[in-house]
């Protein structure tokens, strides 16, 4: 699993843009037909139409368009067909941004870009995160629908100043069979079946998430 170019750090910001209301009509239109809220809708169609046809926005955005998504339940339906005894989670990250409080690992804040490789994104999705962690032994990032990383982990940790939790241990799947050391890049070992029907079934299509909810944690399978 090679690590990509750098994605440059680009502190996020809102802005207010004066939009026509038959404009956002239409846009409101294609959110619902999506999936997807307004936002993320205005952000994916932009990014799809500034980064070119063959970027990573634009693959995702016309998925999007042409229905070829799934939601949470069709991974638990998948991965319960195939038989895997793991908790998987998948955690919904933003755009990139800068961290307002003090992380136990390096990183340049919490969100991610849709071009980013998984060995960038392990030091974003590893948390911190408000959640009961006990069994979760595979974790998914997700931006805007679209998987950027499957990863296997090994435990979690408590982290009392914020009373959240992050994960340690954690080795990239790849879908040539591979894990991958998240932090390092070093080739560990072979992938399991499990691991591989877990990155098959989460990245067939886009994951359409709830509209209007602000949790981050998703859960993507039955345990």
């Amino acid at each position: 699993m090679a690590r990509s170019p750098t994605v440059p750090h680009v502190p996020s910001s809102s802005v207010k843009v004066a939009v026509p209301s038959d404009v956002m009509e239409r846009v409101d239109a294609v959110a619902e037909r999506a999936g997807l809220t307004r936002d993320d809708c205005v952000e994916l169609g932009l990014r799809a139409l500034l980064d070119g046809e063959e970027s990573p926005a634009a693959v995702v955005w016309s998925r999007y368009t042409r229905g070829q998504v799934q939601t949470p339940a069709d991974v638990i339906n998948a991965l319960a067909s195939a038989n895997v005894p793991d908790s998987v989670r998948g955690f919904r990250l933003g755009a990139p941004a800068a961290d307002r409080a003090p992380v136990p690992w390096p990183r340049n804040g919490p969100g991610a870009d849709l071009n980013a490789d998984p060995l960038q994104v392990w030091p974003i999705v590893r948390g911190l995160w408000r959640m009961r962690p006990a069994g979760t032994s595979v974790i998914v990032a997700i931006r805007l629908g679209h998987v950027l990383g499957v990863y296997r982990v090994s435990g979690w940790q408590h982290e009392p100043e914020s009373g959240r939790h992050y994960a340690v241990g954690g080795r990239a799947i790849d879908p040539r069979g591979r894990l991958v050391d998240a932090e390092t890049g070093a080739d560990v070992g072979a992938a399991s079946a499990a691991d591989l029907a877990i990155h098959n079934a989460v990245s067939a299509a886009p994951i359409v998430l709830p509209r209007g909810t602000a949790q981050p944690v998703v859960k993507l399978s039955a345990k």
